[in-house]
């Protein structure tokens, strides 16, 4: 497990911040893999990470994803 550069912490002052920080690094994360050719596992990683961490953020468990 790596730490986060200190460039990529930043601080949100509401949960639609925090939401909507998600959701531009979703995008990003999937332009990502898109660039990677749909080959990377890490970039895949990384989009289930970000995935993972909005649910928690929207009050969504992971249960409940995976039993939609």
């Amino acid at each position: 497990v790596g730490r986060i550069p200190a460039d990529q912490i930043r601080t949100v002052a509401s949960r639609q911040e925090h939401l909507d920080a998600l959701a531009a690094k979703l995008t990003e994360e999937r332009n990502e893999l898109a660039a990677a050719a749909y080959a990377d596992p890490e970039e895949f990683a990384d989009i289930l990470q970000v995935l993972i961490d909005l649910a928690s953020i929207a009050g969504v468990s992971w249960d409940a994803i995976e039993d939609a």
